[in-house]
């Protein structure tokens, strides 16, 4: 069969176009791929440091809680006596350090056996021996 002069020239013009049009969405594709992984090593990275600054912000609040906690006469007068006064004053400072943090729901005050003797959340009872730092 034979082509006329237009047919031999559409054929090889219309073969680049396509092969161009290929090899472009390709290079198109693998562009937009490695431009992803990019955004997404990028997106990692900032989680991982919003983690662990938030960590370490949290960390250092619980520490100056506890050692607070630690030193205060009124907790261990409530523990030694249990006067209603000695108890509410415990339950203020607890209430206060719940304070130190939106992240801490509540904070109880338990004995060595796990037993809630304190909390700033009233609602609060129960023994949590079943945790492994008891």
């Amino acid at each position: 069969m034979r082509f006329g002069l237009r047919a031999q020239l559409i054929l090889p013009i219309v073969a680049v176009v396509m092969l161009s049009m290929g090899v472009a969405g390709f290079i198109s594709t693998r562009n937009a791929a490695d431009e992803l992984w990019i955004e997404l090593e990028g997106a990692a990275r900032n989680l991982s440091t919003n983690v662990a600054s938030s960590l370490t912000d949290f960390t250092a609040t619980m520490k100056a809680i506890t050692e607070t906690q630690a030193e205060d006469r009124n907790l261990a007068a409530a523990l030694a006596y249990g006067t209603p006064d000695d108890m509410a004053r415990a339950v203020d400072i607890l209430k206060r350090a719940q304070r130190m943090s939106p992240a801490i729901h509540a904070v109880n005050l338990l004995n060595a056996s796990g037993d809630t003797l304190l909390s700033s959340d009233p609602r609060a009872s129960g023994n949590f021996s079943d945790r492994a730092y008891f």
